[in-house]
């Protein structure tokens, strides 16, 4: 069976294919069309605290139609689900969670695991945060087995008849409870009422149930709840979870023997926000002193500054570096998920890389030629940019030669060169840009994982994007204005000083700063079109956000 895998950009839409399952006349956790209604927990279960919650990634997903389903966070990017839960729109679904301050958004969904109601949801690096990975149980099911079960589903069954019938209630709070396991099938298990009177998943969807040792030690995820047999009372809708005043047994998706076609997946690392110093998977501004040598960090969260940092060195004293050093860009170039600063030394030729954690220089380390011998490299050489060139989860540095217009690629391992290639066109053949044009940056502009260099014609004030494969051109696009518009042109006093993804929706955008007035303006861009616009705040921080001369951005 294939899984099906719909990106956040628009594709078509795939139809949500739901596992049949034994139940007569089941309802689903939650009725879709009553998705976003009700928040609910498990029904008389025990409330489960926010540290629990945390400890075991338990989420809310809610949809753009306002649907709503549980979710785990198995490991920092992918929660797992119900495949119900997933509308035609759900690549929208917004993920949050009581344990982060910090909502996060899909960007990739895979539908329908192993043909069951099993889905898995992909938040690329625009997470919730640091999160313990969840284990998945391979254990074979068997009938007796004890298992905890946690959702939000109604905590009171409805009662009563007719005028005087009180409804089901919900309060949006997860819950758990503990069963025993009925006849397992391969691909299903389900619950009846247990000794306390218990039932879970009632009124919800996605849930984790988790597998309980002998010795009381939680094994592992077995499952995802799915749907539910209900009996309603008379003369009331029947739809939705209001009016349920039983539910007879409740079904799981299980997940044991598909678990490889979910850790395969589910193994694949984010992708690092290019200047993320404080590893929140938000981008964040570096900039320096060009009068005082300082370097200071500037925390961000989307376009508001929530806070600073002066970059110190291995002792933990503030570093002042003035020229013949400057900063020429900002990325990981060793692959440990921490940002780190390309230093070049315009007199000595040097390239050096502080290996940074945080705002705290760890070591530092000259650039190496392929054969471990520094490398010195003046005119008509410069560096343009950094960026991850080649996909391998390590940053790389981007070269141009005013002289012969040449853009070529450093492929680097940490602060050594690996291999060195210059950049083609679509036909193959090495292309020679020079001024006008010139090199303002990297990152991933169509969502397709690979890195795109980023030109500015400092005469006509156009950007264009190379979209790249490697070092070669697939396609040349120009920024567009928002909606309908043209041409996005704009000169001095403004300039790019940053690209970076700076609304997490996996999309590089465009950090303008206007030398004249200090503001820096972030682009948000879909692609290749403006979204919006947005000025970077400092409301959350204190202070002005309007920084220019001596100040300026480095992180190319």
């Amino acid at each position: 069976m294939t899984d099906h895998c719909v990106g956040y950009r628009p594709i078509a839409a795939l139809l949500i294919a739901v596992c049949a399952l034994t139940l007569a006349a089941p309802a689903r956790a939650q009725d879709e069309e009553n998705i976003g209604t009700r928040r609910q927990g498990l029904v008389k279960g025990a409330s489960v605290d926010i540290p629990l919650q945390k400890q075991l990634g338990l989420v809310t997903l809610v949809d753009d139609s306002g649907g709503s389903c549980s979710g785990t966070m198995l490991n920092r990017s992918w929660v797992l689900t119900a495949n119900h839960c997933l509308s035609e729109r759900s690549i929208e679904m917004r993920v949050s969670a009581t344990w982060s301050d910090r909502p996060s958004m899909a960007t990739q969904v895979i539908r329908n695991v192993g043909g069951r109601d099993v889905a898995l949801i992909y938040l690329g690096a625009g997470d919730l945060g640091p999160t313990n990975f969840q284990i998945m149980s391979n254990d074979v099911l068997r009938r007796g087995l004890l298992v905890t079960a946690y959702g939000r589903g109604i905590f009171q069954l409805a009662s009563g008849t007719g005028a005087s019938a009180i409804p089901a209630q919900r309060d949006g709070n997860y819950r758990q409870a503990d069963f025993t396991l009925n006849d397992p099938t391969p691909g299903a298990y389900s619950f009846d009422a247990n000794q306390m009177g218990q039932v879970p998943a009632g009124g919800d969807s996605g849930g984790p149930d988790i597998l309980i040792g002998q010795n009381g030690v939680p094994m592992g995820i077995i499952g995802v709840h799915s749907n539910c047999g209900t009996t309603r009372i008379p003369g009331k809708p029947t739809t939705g979870w209001d009016w349920v005043s039983s539910i007879d047994s409740c079904e799981s998706a299980a997940i044991g023997d598909i678990r490889d076609q979910i850790v395969a997946p589910v193994s694949r690392k984010a992708p690092a926000r290019s200047t993320d110093f404080d590893n929140d998977h938000r981008a964040d501004i570096l900039w320096h002193n060009d009068t005082t040598g300082e370097t200071q960090i500037w925390f961000m969260s989307g376009t508001a500054r929530i806070g600073r940092a002066t970059v110190r060195g291995e002792r933990g004293a503030p570093v002042m570096i003035e020229p013949p050093f400057r900063i020429v860009g900002s990325r990981d170039f060793d692959g440990d998920q921490k940002t780190d600063i390309l230093w070049y030394n315009d007199q000595s030729g040097e390239i050096q890389i502080w290996f940074m954690d945080r705002d705290k220089t760890d070591h530092r380390g000259t650039v190496l030629g392929e054969t471990n011998k520094p490398v010195f490299i003046g005119l008509p050489w410069s560096i343009a940019a950094a960026g991850d060139m080649n996909g391998d989860g390590r940053a790389d540095i981007v070269w141009h030669n005013a002289a012969t217009n040449e853009t070529q690629f450093w492929l680097m391992n940490g602060n050594r060169t690996l291999a060195r290639a210059t950049v083609v066109n679509e036909f193959g053949a090495p292309i020679f840009v020079g001024l006008p044009w010139s090199i303002v940056g990297t990152g991933d502009f169509n969502g397709d994982g690979k890195s795109d260099l980023a030109w500015h014609n400092a005469a006509s004030g156009e950007t264009q994007i190379w979209l790249l494969n490697g070092a070669r051109i697939v396609r040349r696009v120009t920024i567009m204005g928002e909606g309908g518009g043209g041409p996005a042109l704009v000169g001095l006093p403004f300039r790019i000083a940053e690209v970076e993804d700076y609304d997490g929706d996996g999309l590089a955008d465009l950090m303008w700063h206007n030398v004249a007035t200090g503001e820096s303006q972030a682009w948000l861009l879909g692609g290749a079109r403006v979204k919006r616009r947005e000025t970077v705040t400092a409301d959350r921080d204190g202070g002005g956000a309007h920084v220019s001369i001596p100040w300026r951005i480095v992180a190319n």
